[in-house]
C-alpha cells in the first residue's frame, strides 16, 4: 500500500499537504471525471483546508490499470487510502459517480468502528435507495453509445471529435457507467455522520425532491439541502459559489469556540 501522505501516491496526484489543516476535503469526481476536476478548489478554499481530489484507476496517470466495475471492489481498494486522511477532520465531497463512492466508503468506515468524516456531501446523484435512475448501457455499440453520452453534456467535445482520444478514454468511461448502473444500495441506513445534497435546479438526471431523500441516510437533525442555478454540470459553471458553499459546510460542522 502506498500511503496516503506520499505526494506520489497516484491516488492523490494533486494533493498538497499543508503545515497546520483545520480539515480536509477529500473529493469523489463524475463518471469519466478526473482528479483534475477539483485542482482549483484549493486556492478558493484556503490554505487552511486541503483538498484531496481521488484519481481512480484507468484514467490520468492511470491508464494502464483497470478500472474498477463494481462498487464493493472499489471501496475495499479506497479505504487504506482514506483512512490515513482522517487525522484531521475530514469531509467527504462526490459529484454524480462520486457521490454514493462517498457515501459507501464513509458508510464502511463506520461498519468497521473506524473514524469517519464529519459530512458527506452528495451532489448530482439522487439518494442510493431510490430505483428510479434510467440506466444507461456501458455496452451499447460506439455510436448509440456517443449519442447517450452527447445527451448528458458531460463529456469533453474533443472526446466525439478524435479517433484515438475516444480509444483511450470510452473503455474507461464504460466501466464508470457500469460501476454506476450495477451498483445497488441496501434500504436506508443513516450514517453517522452529516449529510449535505446539492442539486442544479435544471438536473433532469437528479432532480432537487430525489436529493432531498439524502436525509434518510444522515444522522438525524445534520441534513442539509443547497439547490445551485444549472444543470446536472452546475458545479463547473458555477464554482466560486459551489466552492463557499462546501467551505460553508465545513465550518458549519466545526465545534464552537470555548470562552476563555
Amino acid at each position: 500500500m502506498v500511503p496516503a501522505s506520499d505526494a506520489r501516491n497516484p491516488w492523490f496526484p494533486f494533493a498538497v499537504r499543508g503545515a497546520r489543516p483545520r480539515s480536509r476535503l477529500v473529493c469523489f469526481a463524475h463518471a469519466g471525471g478526473n482528479a483534475a476536476v477539483f485542482r482549483t478548489w484549493r486556492n478558493r478554499l484556503g490554505e487552511d483546508i486541503e483538498v484531496w481530489s481521488v484519481q481512480l484507476p484507468g484514467r490520468t496517470g492511470r491508464f494502464g490499470e483497470r478500472p474498477f466495475v463494481r462498487m464493493g471492489p472499489l471501496v475495499e481498494a479506497l479505504l487504506p487510502q482514506i483512512e490515513p486522511l482522517l487525522d484531521v477532520p475530514c469531509t467527504f465531497f462526490g459529484h454524480s459517480m462520486g457521490a454514493p463512492i462517498a457515501f459507501e466508503v464513509a458508510r464502511a468506515l463506520e461498519r468497521a468502528g473506524r473514524s469517519g468524516p464529519r459530512r458527506v456531501i452528495a451532489s448530482g446523484f439522487q439518494a442510493p435507495h431510490l430505483s428510479s435512475r434510467q440506466p444507461l448501457p456501458h455496452d451499447l455499440p460506439e455510436p448509440e453509445f456517443l449519442d447517450r453520452l452527447r445527451l448528458l453534456k458531460g463529456t469533453p467535445p474533443g472526446v466525439f471529435e478524435d479517433p484515438e482520444l475516444r480509444a483511450l478514454v470510452l473503455p474507461t468511461l464504460r466501466a464508470d457507467l457500469e460501476l454506476v448502473f450495477t451498483y445497488q444500495a441496501p434500504p436506508p441506513e443513516p450514517l453517522r455522520c452529516g449529510v449535505s445534497a446539492f442539486a442544479g435546479d435544471g438536473d433532469e438526471d437528479a432532480p432537487a425532491e430525489l436529493m432531498r431523500e439524502w436525509e434518510l441516510l444522515s444522522r438525524p437533525g445534520a441534513f442539509r439541502m443547497r439547490v445551485f442555478a444549472g444543470d446536472h454540470f452546475y458545479l463547473f459553471a458555477r464554482e466560486a459559489e459551489v466552492v463557499a458553499a462546501v467551505r460553508a459546510e465545513i465550518e458549519a460542522d466545526e465545534p464552537p469556540l470555548r470562552p476563555l
